[in-house]
């Protein structure tokens, strides 16, 4: 991709962006990256390790 032409798409971006602030003062949007998973009863009284599911759910988790 030519330099020139993310510049181009990344104002168009924020120039939407800003105007849709104009109308509205929040977006909502899903906070976890898919639906829950089914809970095994086991996992209630002893938790559970689901390394799938958190791979999963790893692209979306704040690094602070």
């Amino acid at each position: 991709m030519h330099p020139c032409w993310s510049n181009w798409h990344g104002r168009r971006l924020m120039y939407y962006h800003m105007e849709i602030f104009k109308n509205v003062d929040i977006i909502v949007t899903p906070t976890t990256g898919m639906t829950a998973p089914i809970i095994s009863p086991s996992a209630l009284k002893f938790g559970e390790s689901n390394l799938q599911v958190g791979g999963q759910l790893f692209p979306f988790a704040a690094c602070t």
